[in-house]
Formats: structure tokens, C-alpha cells, sequence
């Protein structure tokens, strides 16, 4: 088996044929290397196939995550200059509606001539020719298009048949967004060594899955192995876990099983295709971003592209074959990061400025520090503020808005918006929220948003983050109070305090105004399974939102369960 997923699964010699009928079908198309073809498809078995058979056109495919709003999408689709989209059946009629305007083909996935035949002596891809292009968050309020060659991805994937050639595994499980460029490794490399891949819907799938296989390589974001962590889960089954797209935090280093996992730190921006630096953490270890990968350079510099002595912070810099030929049509902005002759001593290499502080030690590892500037990560996911707030301010009501990180023991990294409104106008956060859910992915949309008279600033007019981050956020909640009516109130008013790190809670208060998301949802589930012995599913979670549904909806369920648990005993009575 080479790709199994709930639904179906294909050995590789039907993978073969079904890619191999995409390829085929692209050549006839008067193909040539360097194509873009769109994957607009739900996580399955076809997505891969679709992966694979672009890639084996010599084309290049362009992910579009179906949980995306219209008009990303619309912009990725002009920007990209696709040629073709692979859709889903379900997903056929609102890809047509984006492509509108656009002299783009629209095909349902399979829906190509089944008796093709893919022509071994095509051309082979040029190393310069495009095998992906990732958008990834843009600091001027739209997304850029991260280039990566079929020469970049030779090289990343030749380094990690080397490198992981000794771990002990036999399946991937994996349940990355295909916009996300780790998921590159777990749905590509696989396939040169003969594995198999399990497929899953997300990060919250992981815990239907362990312990039900042996010898399982877990490829995934530190938060979402926090998440699981939290809730007692011991990851039966798993051998090796590579953890990437966030610093790992202290309380996840101290809880994983490094001596019976083989645990990996891997660090890298898209711009230097997927991993950058490898890590393997053990109890003595510590938590740092390794040594580069092989044939590749880092380096620590300032401000003036001055090389920095071993213990001294600076800004890390990549070179090598893994860098991206740049930013699909933003040729300024390229110039801006990958820069040629800029470091002291090295006239002639080009090197990708990664906005990322570090510093080297004795032995060559190197110690992650944090951001130069307002990029994050939040649960794996680069985001720019100045993204989120050039949306905030397209709103007709909003004069200004602003975009902090709040980051606590309880819940973790959370995204908070503050807005200042145009005079005399008003506007409720749910509206704006809404607003901003047309234009952004959910990831990127504050949990929380506070509506201020004036944005502060300092003496100088820059605004203020330190004062912002003084205000309270539970204070400001915009919710009518409410007290507790009875046990089931009380006991989630707790829970909530606990992981939402709230203090004053009334039953109207909104889970996810509060700063809740799916990874805490996840834990809150859990909770109420073990505690009160309810049996409960995330989306109700999602459903009732607010304290008071919840508890209702609780009180309920457990009524009926018990009614349920008397008629059983009666009837084996």
C-alpha cells in the first residue's frame, strides 16, 4: 500500500497507473516544463495523485485550501497564472465562480482520458522549472507566492533519504494542509523509500489513529503535540516524531518520550524549501534548531551583513542549493530578502535573510532566539500582522487597527485585534469578524478583538504594544454578565478558567471571544469525557459556543444518557 486514507487506498502500482494517466494527460495538453496546475481538492487519496502527477509532467502545482475565502482564492488564481484547476466534484461549481474572468480550465479530478499513455521520453524538468508555488502570509495585506524548483525539491528530498534512511518506521501519518510546505515532506517523501502513507483529515485525527499501528512517523507543528500531550496521550505506536513550523516549547521537551521516539527539531522558511536545520533532541539535549542540512550554509550576521563570533545574537542567514528562485511577480520584494554579495566576505553568494534571530554555539548547533520583526507562528502557521491589520482597516467603519500575539502558560500563542472606528460610527466585533472571514482563513482571524476610543502610542507616534498588552482582555469582554444557575455552570466556568486563562467568567461568555480555539477545544472535550463521563464531540464545541448553550446542552445529553443507562439495566434485568 502506498496511500490509504478513511475512504480508500492505493498500492503503488495503481499509483503508478492513476498518476501516471494525469501526466500523461498534461503532455497531450501541449504541455510544457513549468506549467501551473491548481489542486483545489479536500485531503484524500486523489490529492496526493494529483501532487504526484503534476510533478511527473515536469509541471508545477499551486495549492488552494477549499477552507480559504473567495477572495484569496481569486487572488491566488490571478496571480499564479494557472493554466488548469483539479478539483473535487463538490467543490467543481465554486471554483468556476472564482475562475470568472479568468481564462482558466476547471477539471473534476479523474475526469481525463483513462487509456493515456505517459511518454518516458518527455524531456525531463529542467532544475530551474517550478515544482510548487506555497502562498504564504504578506506583510503589505496580500499573500506572496514562495517559488520552489524541481531542483530545490531534489535536493531537499536527497537530503532526507539520507537522513532519515536508519529511522525505524513503516507509515506516515499525514494531516498537513497541502498549503503548509511541511506537508511536502510527508506526502512526497514517503514514496521514494517504499512507505506507506496514512492520509488523515487534520492534527486533531491524530488521537482516532495511535496505537492502532506500529512504527509510525508523526511529521507535524509543536502546538499540536502540546495539545495532545495535555490530554494524556502517550503516543503508543509512534517511533519517530519530526516537529517543525514552531519553536517547541519547554513543557513539551520535558513531557515526550525521547528515549523510546527519536524526536527531531527541524527548522526553515519556505523560501529554503521545507528544513533548513535538523536537531535531535534527547533528556541532556536542550531544545535548539541543529546544524544546516547537508551541502547547505547558514549563517549568523548584522545589521551590515557582518559575520557574528560563536555566542553572539544576530540575524540568521540561509545559502545553498534549497533557495527559492523568489516571490512570484514581486521582483522588489525578492531583491529585499535574497541578496547577493551582502554578507562580509562573500561577494558572489546570494543569501535569503530570514527576519529570524539566532546564535551560534561552541559545537555548530545553533539556538533559535525569536522574530526581527511582527512575523509569527501561531499552531504552525506563518502569519503577518500587517496582513491582518491592512484587512481590518478596509472596513468602512474602522479608522485603525492593530494586531498583537498574547502568549500565556494556558492557552498558549492567541492572535488579539484592537480597533479604533471611524467617528460617530459603530460596529460590533462579531460583524467585523465576519468581515474579515471573506477576506482571510480562519487561522488568521483574532479570537479576540477589542474596540478602543484611541490606539495608544509612544512620544515618538509609533503605537504603543506595550501598553496595549497591559490591558485586560477578560475585562473587556463584551458579553452581559450572568451568574452561575447550577452545578454544570460552575464546573465550566472552571474548566474555562483553567485553560483559557480567564479569570471573572459569566455564563454568556463566548469560547472563542475568550481566546479558544480547535487545539483547546480538544483538551475541553476531553475534560468533560473524563470528569463528568459525558460523551461528547468536538463540534459541539463549535456549535454551543457560549457557556450557558454548553451547560444546557450538557445537562441534557447527560439526562438522556443516564435514561438510557436505566432502560439497558432494565432490560437485562
Amino acid at each position: 500500500i502506498a496511500l490509504q486514507s478513511e475512504a480508500t487506498s492505493l498500492s503503488y502500482a495503481s499509483l503508478e497507473i492513476h498518476s501516471n494517466r494525469l501526466a500523461a494527460w498534461l503532455q497531450q495538453r501541449h504541455w510544457r516544463n513549468d506549467q501551473r496546475t491548481g489542486i483545489f481538492q479536500q485531503r484524500s487519496v486523489g490529492m496526493v495523485v494529483s501532487m504526484l502527477g503534476i510533478l511527473r509532467s515536469g509541471g508545477c502545482y499551486v495549492p488552494l485550501d477549499p477552507a480559504y475565502p473567495d477572495d484569496r482564492l481569486k487572488f491566488m488564481l490571478a496571480d499564479s497564472g494557472l493554466q488548469c484547476v483539479i478539483v473535487d466534484a463538490a467543490l467543481k461549481e465554486r471554483m468556476q465562480a472564482c475562475c470568472q474572468g479568468l481564462e482558466i480550465e476547471v477539471i473534476t479530478y479523474g475526469e481525463w482520458p483513462q487509456d493515456a499513455t505517459f511518454n518516458t521520453a518527455q524531456p525531463q524538468p529542467d532544475r530551474a522549472d517550478l515544482a510548487y508555488i506555497i502562498y504564504t502570509s504578506g506583510s503589505t495585506g496580500v499573500p506572496k507566492g514562495v517559488m520552489i524548483s524541481h531542483g530545490n525539491l531534489a535536493h531537499f528530498m536527497n537530503w532526507a533519504a539520507e537522513e532519515f534512511a536508519g529511522d525505524p518506521f513503516d507509515v506516515v501519518y499525514a494531516c498537513t494542509s497541502i498549503c503548509f510546505d511541511i506537508s511536502v515532506f510527508e506526502l512526497l517523501y514517503p514514496l521514494l523509500c517504499g512507505k506507506r502513507i496514512r492520509v488523515l483529515d487534520d492534527g486533531l485525527s491524530l488521537r482516532q489513529h495511535l496505537g492502532n499501528e506500529q512504527r509510525v512517523l508523526l511529521n507535524t507543528v509543536p502546538s499540536v503535540i502540546h495539545s495532545l500531550l495535555r490530554m494524556g496521550e502517550e503516543f503508543p505506536g509512534v517511533s519517530v516524531l519530526n516537529m517543525a513550523g514552531e519553536p517547541v516549547p519547554q513543557d513539551v521537551y520535558r513531557k515526550l518520550d525521547l528515549h523510546n521516539i527519536r524526536v527531531r527539531n527541524l527548522y526553515g522558511p519556505t523560501e529554503d524549501t521545507i528544513y533548513s536545520t535538523v536537531y535531535h533532541l534527547d533528556k541532556n539535549s536542550g531544545i535548539l534548531i541543529g546544524k544546516p542540512r547537508r551541502n547547505s550554509q547558514l549563517y549568523i550576521a548584522g545589521e551590515h551583513g557582518d559575520l557574528k563570533p560563536v555566542g553572539i545574537a544576530g540575524e540568521i542567514c540561509l545559502a545553498g542549493p534549497g533557495l527559492s528562485p523568489g516571490y512570484l511577480n514581486l521582483p522588489e520584494k525578492t531583491s529585499v530578502v535574497f541578496v547577493k554579495g551582502w554578507l562580509q566576505g562573500a561577494p558572489d553568494l546570494t543569501v535569503y535573510r530570514t527576519g529570524d534571530l539566532g546564535r551560534m554555539r561552541p559545537d555548530g548547533n545553533i539556538e533559535y532566539i525569536g522574530r526581527k520583526d511582527d512575523q509569527v507562528k501561531i499552531r504552525g502557521y506563518r502569519i503577518e500582522l500587517g496582513e491582518i491589520e491592512r484587512v481590518m482597516e478596509t472596513h468602512a467603519q474602522v479608522s485603525r487597527g492593530v494586531v498583537l500575539v498574547h502568549d500565556d502558560e494556558s492557552t498558549g500563542k492567541r492572535l488579539v485585534g484592537y480597533v479604533r472606528l471611524n467617528e460617530g460610527r459603530t460596529l460590533s466585533t462579531d460583524d467585523l469578524k465576519i468581515f474579515m472571514r471573506s477576506k482571510l482563513p480562519e487561522y488568521m482571524i483574532p479570537p479576540v478583538i477589542i474596540v478602543l476610543q484611541h490606539i495608544p502610542e509612544t512620544a515618538n507616534g509609533k503605537t504603543d504594544k506595550k501598553a496595549l498588552r497591559k490591558i485586560a482582555i477578560g475585562e473587556l469582554q463584551i458579553d452581559t454578565y450572568e451568574p452561575v444557575r447550577n452545578e454544570t455552570d460552575s464546573y465550566l466556568i472552571g474548566l474555562w478558567q483553567q485553560h483559557l486563562g480567564c479569570s471573572e467568567i459569566g455564563i454568556n461568555a463566548d469560547f472563542f471571544k475568550l481566546g479558544g480555539h480547535s487545539l483547546l477545544a480538544i483538551r475541553i472535550v476531553r475534560s468533560i469525557q473524563q470528569e463528568m463521563g459525558i460523551d461528547i464531540n468536538i463540534r459541539n464545541i463549535f456549535r454551543f459556543t457560549t457557556l450557558k448553550h454548553l451547560s444546557d446542552y450538557l445537562s441534557v445529553t447527560a439526562s438522556n444518557q443516564t435514561d438510557l443507562s436505566r432502560e439497558q439495566e432494565t432490560i437485562t434485568l
